[in-house]
């Protein structure tokens, strides 16, 4: 009886079966986690746990009272012997399931969380390699804008710095060309006309030997 008993005991706990835990060397960032994330199992063993305390409660209300029996005679078979038995049964089956149950929501959270925790690290993408900025050459200025008057004038990159020459021009000449944009200039060191005569003439007063150099 006792043997049979242990073995319902021990064989009756539906988490402590069936469910499969978190490995203890798990790692999220190698393994995907086998595990039972269901408290099912934990479920059914909360409600064996109230059968069977509902069977040690009905076991107990139900106790026969002793019969006695004279000195020398046999005992009387009372039935309590049996109700005591169903109720010490009862009260381990219902302590196993309770545990069993417990035991078996922590398995199924531990497993969620393992789940949750790989799913967070598979679903993030690597971050992504900087390239390297490309090194843009700048193409070289084409164009500018030139002004003059006779064998007087300028040129410039940029038509604030015409303007500029113009106003200054406009001072002591009269009728200079408003600032326009050409394709191509007459230059010596770093100053500007709009052609070669007006580049050679500005080179002889600068004093300079330098050669006028068709800029674009």
């Amino acid at each position: 009886m006792r043997d049979a008993a242990l073995a319902v005991l021990f064989s009756s706990g539906c988490s402590a079966l069936f469910m499969e835990k978190v490995p203890p060397k798990f790692n999220a960032q190698k393994h995907e986690p086998q595990c039972t994330a269901t408290k099912g199992f934990a479920v059914w063993d909360g409600l064996q746990a109230g059968g069977w305390a509902i069977a040690v409660l009905a076991s107990i209300a139900t106790m026969p009272e002793a019969i006695e029996t004279p000195r020398g005679e046999p005992k009387i078979d009372d039935g309590r012997d049996t109700h005591t038995t169903v109720a010490i049964l009862g009260g381990a089956m219902a302590l196993f399931h309770t545990i069993s149950a417990v035991k078996g929501g922590g398995w199924a959270d531990e497993c969620r969380a393992a789940r949750m925790s790989r799913a967070s690290i598979v679903e993030e993408p690597p971050p992504k390699a900087k390239a390297a900025p490309v090194a843009v050459t700048p193409s070289p200025p084409r164009g500018f804008y030139c002004t003059s008057a006779g064998d007087v004038g300028l040129c410039a990159r940029e038509r604030a710095q015409c303007e500029t020459g113009h106003a200054a021009i406009a001072m002591t000449v009269a009728d200079v060309s408003a600032c326009a944009l050409v394709e191509s200039a007459w230059c010596f060191r770093d100053r500007c006309f709009p052609s070669e005569a007006v580049c050679v003439a500005q080179r002889d007063r600068a004093g300079s030997e330098e050669p006028c150099v068709e800029a674009m």
